[in-house]
């Protein structure tokens, strides 16, 4: 469960503001880029949390490293340019159950759709992992590729 720890109320408005949210994770700490374009306009765990006190300095979200941080961190600062391949699928669905990036459930649901992955393998995985949106996504694709037109 992410938990989250506002600022000290006793600070002015200025000294509460944090240019980066900490969030601790099960092996340590990373700061996130609070800007604009990371957290208020794409809808994710943490951006729902921003929106709720801006002025949010700190986040726990222990189901994550530090290093599946990163990588999400990586994924929202070169989202135009970011790819999900072979290497980092796995990665990206296991951070995106946590984080709740609609965007990158996108573009995973694009990597399976493009590289024409076996569905069935793909959804035993997400049915263990406990993936139920993707899990219904890929069933509803399996299903589609045996029906007759």
């Amino acid at each position: 469960m992410t938990e989250y720890y506002s600022s000290d109320s006793d600070s002015s408005s200025d000294d509460q503001f944090h240019s980066d949210l900490r969030v601790n994770t099960k092996d340590g700490f990373v700061m996130m880029p609070r800007n604009i374009d990371l957290l208020r306009y794409y809808p994710t765990l943490f951006s729902k949390l921003v929106c709720v006190d801006s002025f949010l300095g700190e986040v726990s979200c222990k189901e994550l490293t530090v290093s599946e941080m990163n990588s999400f961190i990586k994924y929202k600062t070169l989202r135009t340019v970011f790819k999900v391949d072979c290497k980092n699928v796995f990665l990206m669905i296991k951070i995106n159950k946590i984080v709740e990036d609609e965007c990158l459930s996108d573009l995973i649901n694009y990597y399976f759709y493009e590289d024409g992955l076996k569905p069935v393998g793909l959804f035993k995985y997400c049915r263990e992992e406990s993936l139920t949106d993707l899990c219904s996504c890929l069933k509803k694709n399996i299903q589609e590729s045996f029906e007759v037109n």
